[in-house]
């Protein structure tokens, strides 16, 4: 995607997403409820992104998503926001109500960077902000402290 934006001058958006407070139903509930807790959030996670958008699980609860055509921040603010309300609802698995949230942090292509590391540090670095803010929430990468 990188290289297609480059190439056609366009913008995207690369989201980091930690879900908050998931290692607890891993804990209380067990491994197999926490796996169909993840298929859960993925399948809203897709939802509630646009077909040509990409979301992807890097590993436990970490997921990343592309959000192509990005003109705005406040469209991607917005889609992220979408993401976040959605993994908000409670989750019914094996019986069990389960209720999560998640953490979102945001870098837009080219005005965050123009390579993937750069994208890919500032995209984190917005979302340990969110983090230490009190999780929960959505927040586009700022180099101001």
């Amino acid at each position: 995607m990188l290289a297609e934006a480059k190439r056609d001058a366009r913008h995207f958006a690369l989201g980091y997403l930690d879900l908050d407070h998931f290692k607890p139903v891993n804990d209380n509930y067990g491994h197999s409820v926490g796996d169909k807790l993840l298929q859960q959030a993925a399948r809203r996670m897709q939802a509630s992104l646009r077909e040509s958008d990409i979301v992807a699980r890097i590993g436990g609860d970490e997921f990343r998503f592309l959000l192509r055509g990005i003109a705005h921040a406040d469209d991607a603010l917005q889609t992220a926001h979408k993401v976040c309300q959605a993994l908000a609802e409670p989750f019914r698995v094996d019986g069990q109500l389960l209720s999560i949230s998640s953490s979102i942090g945001i870098a837009l292509f080219p005005e965050h960077g123009s390579d993937e590391i750069t994208l890919s540090r500032n995209a984190d670095d917005a979302l340990y902000a969110v983090k230490r803010a009190g999780r929960n929430d959505v927040r586009l990468y700022s180099s101001e402290p």
